[in-house]
């Protein structure tokens, strides 16, 4: 049986190790499905808290605090409240469809409304309305933690690499299978 365990953690960017294992700090560990309302069923109030959460205060001293959500794009999805990857409308930052990502006369943006970048506030509209509605564009429910800006949610590299790798070895077989199987290549 497979178990589906989502461990959250949290860095605090500027320490000295914030690039190595030791810079996350575990807040929870969690067995449920992973779904985008599992996840904020699971970790309710730890999400609440960290919606709320604008400042610290140490030594006397407020901090303001910049928030950002990482994790594999799977994650993201579900937490953003995006479809699926197989979706017409998949990006987490755009609206850029599926069958745009190859017309490079047209500009997206992650950040700028007129470019197609998505919004927090985008999101939570577009995800009511009608799931036949042709401007909902992939969004199924509010972000979990919609304090954090679309523009502030980074993919996990590694993962965004091997899915780009995948592309292109597709890409490629697409290409050179026609050409291959064209030919007769002898017998050893």
């Amino acid at each position: 049986m497979k178990k589906h365990i989502i461990n959250v953690t949290y860095t605090i960017i500027g320490e000295a190790s914030c690039m190595s294992e030791r810079g996350n700090y575990l807040l929870a560990i969690v067995q449920c499905p992973e779904t985008g309302e599992s996840i904020g069923k699971a970790l309710k109030i730890l999400i609440d808290e960290f919606n709320s959460l604008t400042s610290v205060k140490i030594n006397g001293e407020v901090i303001k605090i910049e928030k950002f959500i990482g994790g594999d794009l799977k994650f993201l999805n579900q937490v953003t409240g995006i479809g699926g990857f197989a979706s017409e409308f998949s990006c987490l930052w755009c609206k850029c469809a599926k069958s745009d990502r190859a017309d490079v006369t047209k500009e997206w943006s992650m950040t700028d409304a007129t470019k197609g970048a998505r919004s927090v506030d985008e999101i939570i509209e577009c995800s009511k309305k009608a799931k036949s509605s042709k401007t909902r564009f992939n969004c199924n429910s509010a972000p979990l933690f919609a304090s954090v800006p679309i523009s502030k949610v980074i993919p996990d590299t590694l993962h965004l690499f091997l899915r780009i790798m995948d592309q292109l070895v597709y890409q490629l077989m697409l290409s050179v299978l026609p050409k291959i199987a064209k030919r007769r290549i002898p017998p050893i």
